[in-house]
């Protein structure tokens, strides 16, 4: 009996309404967490001084590290403009729909990972949005004085609108990235999950991401940075969470269940359960006889020492019988 998969040791014991229940409950939490994400980015919407000053901040600071330049990164990538098209569409229409396809995808074919991915981009997100609160920062195409230009504007298409009549969107949510960190931590789950040698080409996304960020002036390099380093948290949050350290004793202790142990644990079953029990082994000494190879050597080993017909000891005459009231053996063919 092979042991059962992780998506059936999940799946088979919640049923069929047990895993809708279980798909609405997520559903809802992932809803509600996304709107109070969206919800906490408007509280720093008018901060714009704050969030100017902060952009000529981050633009020295970057250029003490000797990064480089996001404004050469930018003018390169408009030499095509139909590959600033390209990232305009990819930045506005990939971030979302990459992310929760992956949560739907592990919902469907892992729990427990997905479970433990939706903590680690749960906690990501609500320290990205006390940053966003905290340190209001205006993305670099908010910045023409240093040369930057709105791609979406002038190539379409364009998720923002005018920032001062705009109180539904942030616009001051650049640091940090939450499209990096998100694209890295599907990389990092689809890697995990799948053992296909094709899956490191995911990691193809946050490269991609990060690429489209800069070149589409949306956000810094120091703000994609910030958005990779914010996973760790998640992690160990993800690892530590009470909730969920008794979800994995939860899930071990069902997963050595009766119904999911190996093959060779059957035979250690008592009658009762239903298994077979094996039979003893003839080389057993548990047995309680002499093992029968061991047997059968000992009695060759006896024909072997047995005295020849013609010296007379024991035998009477023509070797028909031996003496006495012992086994009656034929004589060898000479």
């Amino acid at each position: 009996m092979s042991t059962a998969t992780t998506r059936e040791r999940v799946l088979k014991p919640i049923g069929r309404r047990g895993r809708l229940i279980d798909f609405i409950r997520e559903f809802a939490l992932i809803a509600a967490l996304f709107g109070v994400y969206k919800l906490g980015r408007t509280l720093s919407v008018h901060e714009v001084g704050q969030a100017i000053g902060n952009a000529w901040h981050v633009w020295s600071f970057e250029r003490t590290l000797r990064l480089p330049s996001e404004l050469t990164f930018q003018q390169e990538a408009m030499r095509w403009p139909s590959l600033v098209t390209v990232a305009n569409i990819y930045y506005a229409g990939v971030h979302f729909p990459a992310t929760f396809g992956f949560l739907a995808w592990l919902w469907w074919r892992d729990r427990d990972s997905y479970r433990w991915y939706r903590t680690v981009l749960a906690v990501m997100t609500a320290i990205a949005l006390a940053i966003h609160i905290a340190y209001p920062l205006a993305p670099p195409r908010m910045m023409p004085s240093l040369g930057f230009v709105d791609t979406g504007r002038l190539f379409g298409p364009s998720v923002y609108s005018n920032a001062d009549t705009d109180a539904v969107t942030n616009q001051f949510a650049a640091m940090p990235s939450l499209h990096v960190g998100w694209a890295v931590v599907v990389a990092i789950g689809v890697v995990t999950v799948l053992k296909s040698p094709w899956r490191w080409l995911v990691f193809l996304h946050p490269a991609a991401t990060l690429a489209v960020v800069v070149a589409t002036a949306n956000h810094y390099w120091i703000d994609g940075i910030v958005g990779i380093v914010l996973i760790l948290p998640g992690i160990l949050a993800a690892r530590w969470h009470p909730i969920a350290r008794v979800r994995a004793r939860w899930s071990t202790s069902r997963a050595s269940g009766d119904d999911l142990v190996r093959g060779d644990d059957l035979e250690q079953r008592d009658d009762h359960t239903g298994a077979p029990v094996p039979l003893p082994s003839p080389r057993s000494p548990s047995s309680g006889e002499e093992p029968a190879q061991k047997r059968l050597i000992a009695t060759n080993s006896s024909r072997r020492r047995m005295p020849h017909p013609t010296s007379g000891s024991g035998w009477s005459g023509s070797c028909s019988k031996r003496s006495g009231p012992t086994t009656a053996f034929r004589c060898p063919s000479r």
